[in-house]
């Protein structure tokens, strides 16, 4: 069973690299529902971990995660 907080470092890893992600790109890489990884990514983008693209379904990482990541990685 997958966890979430598994779910949510996996997604994190995977936006690490500052790009746009659609949602399904998501969905497939971790074999669930976009549903599911919709709710996911709700809860990163009301934390400020992540930039969401409504029109077009996708997301990436928020700037000030990605510096701090930068920072931390170095």
């Amino acid at each position: 069973m997958i966890t979430v907080i598994y779910l949510v470092d996996n997604i994190l890893t995977l936006l690490e690299d500052g790009r746009w992600h659609d949602f399904i790109e998501i969905a497939d890489k971790f074999k669930l529902p976009e549903r599911d990884i919709g709710y996911i990514i709700s809860f990163l983008t009301e934390f400020g971990f992540a930039d969401l693209n409504k029109d077009q379904n996708r997301v990436k990482i928020s700037m000030s995660l990605h510096s701090f990541f930068q920072i931390i990685n170095t």
